[in-house]
């Protein structure tokens, strides 16, 4: 939810002429530490972290996440592998999109699995983190 709600928000700042507000598009080293859930997950694998995609809003008084009530940017902050302003509707495909290739290069680079397996792994993440 962190891409429909903050670009929502970014809408909404946009239609009132709230200035220097940025949709921002990043990419964090998703861990046990900063990702509490992931851990087991992660450690089946013998990976330290994914490359995770993540929203959030850039404003004058610093990063906003509303993803959920306790949702602090400060947790990632210090694991930020990538940024980039995005417009809102960038987040439908193109976040993904960039997200994909992001972690195909990176399993290329840094890890003996395919991207696929990357991308499956990550998926087994996100379901640790619903239940």
């Amino acid at each position: 939810t962190c891409s429909s709600k903050h670009a929502f928000l970014k809408l909404v700042a946009d239609l009132n002429n709230v200035p220097d507000i940025h949709l921002v598009l990043c990419i964090y080293k998703m861990t046990g530490l900063n990702t509490p859930g992931v851990n087991d997950v992660l450690s089946n694998y013998g990976l330290e972290y994914l490359p995770e995609a993540h929203c959030f809003l850039r404003t004058p008084n610093g990063p906003l996440d509303v993803t959920a009530f306790d949702s602090d940017f400060d947790l990632i902050k210090n694991d930020v592998l990538h940024e980039e302003v995005i417009g809102p509707a960038q987040i439908v495909t193109y976040k993904v999109q960039m997200h994909k290739k992001y972690m195909m290069d990176w399993a290329k680079e840094f890890s003996s699995l395919s991207g696929d397996e990357v991308w499956r792994i990550r998926e087994e993440c996100l379901q640790s983190l619903e239940e």
